[in-house]
């Protein structure tokens, strides 16, 4: 269980990235009018909680024996949503999103979580235990 924990710890979510919007103008069909620039949105930067978690999840389901498998991923798909608020409420930093979003391995996202602060270390333990 304590490795589930560390896995699902490290999982923190769809990869998923906004480009800028360009700010230039167009012109109509018939080349002559100019048309307002788009509307600018907040362009996300970085994974979110959700892809950076997701990712990690995966990883962490591959690496398992074919065996435990199917309890990892039972095991997992409870966690998601108690990581995913954890993440958000308790604030992980993009560094931490991007390490686990960027793993390429189980191991990897393992590390990952060296960047929690120990109160969010916290935040973690009490919602996937409940206390």
């Amino acid at each position: 269980m304590a490795i589930v924990l560390t896995l699902v710890t490290a999982a923190c979510m769809s990869k998923g990235s906004n480009t800028p919007q360009s700010g230039q103008s167009g012109s109509g069909s018939n080349g002559s009018a100019s048309l307002p620039p788009p509307p600018q949105t907040a362009a996300h930067q970085g994974p979110t909680c959700e892809s950076a978690i997701a990712n990690s999840m995966t990883l962490t389901i591959a690496a398992a024996s074919d065996a435990e498998r199917d309890q990892v991923r039972t095991q997992l798909d409870g966690a998601k949503p108690k990581m995913i608020a954890a993440c958000h409420e308790d604030k992980w930093s993009a560094d931490l999103l991007d390490c686990l979003d960027k793993a390429r391995t189980d191991a990897a996202t393992g590390t990952c979580t060296d960047l929690l602060t120990p109160a969010q270390q916290q935040g973690v333990q009490k919602r996937l235990t409940g206390s």
